[in-house]
């Protein structure tokens, strides 16, 4: 005897089942997606082109990476110079009365924290700093100047608030303004 053919489905049942197929393709094409996406997840953030391990690579799921490290702020004005070497300092004249958190948000932005590396920062009171804020010409805060070792400014200052971006042109442009002003065979003699 031959084994009855199975009943078909009606057209409701065949689009439910198609329906419940779809669904579990988009769900593994999504898990797909997060699997092949997240190695390279923050790749912008590790400063590479390719994808490597990194510090978060080894959390536990739910868990956040460590802060990067804060920059290191200096107040005393001879010690940044001495500390300069090559680098362009940033004078950022600030008061007591005056709100510093204004500054830290866009100072804690991950990318002005990197570009911060690439200078001493200078953090100075306006009041104990009396007369190098009247040299600057500080009459309104924020007041930031990038100048180089000998306080030479190399670009316009920056007065008033300002954003992440305005920021790294302006140390971009300090940068190359300070480059330009360097000796063709790097300081060596003649």
């Amino acid at each position: 005897m031959r084994d009855a053919d199975p009943p078909t489905p009606s057209a409701a049942e065949s689009r439910r089942a198609g329906v419940a197929c779809l669904g579990l393709l988009v769900l593994l094409a999504g898990g797909v997606g997060l699997a092949v996406r997240a190695p390279f997840e923050g790749l912008a953030e590790r400063g590479g082109g390719v994808a490597t391990p990194g510090a978060t690579d080894a959390l536990p799921p739910g868990q956040s990476p460590p802060r990067a490290a804060p920059v290191r702020w200096e107040t005393e004005l001879a010690a940044a110079q001495a500390a300069a070497g090559s680098a362009p300092l940033l004078l950022c004249f600030e008061a007591s009365w005056f709100p510093k958190e204004r500054m830290d948000d866009v100072y804690d932005a991950p990318p002005v924290r990197r570009a911060l590396r690439a200078v001493v920062p200078v953090r100075l009171d306006v009041e104990a700093e009396a007369e190098l804020a009247a040299r600057f010409g500080v009459d309104a805060l924020p007041h930031l100047a990038f100048v180089d070792a000998t306080l030479g400014r190399l670009i316009p200052d920056r007065v008033g608030p300002f954003d992440a971006a305005t920021f790294q042109a302006d140390l971009a442009a300090a940068r190359h303004a300070l480059e330009a002003r360097a000796p063709a065979n790097g300081g060596a003699g003649p």
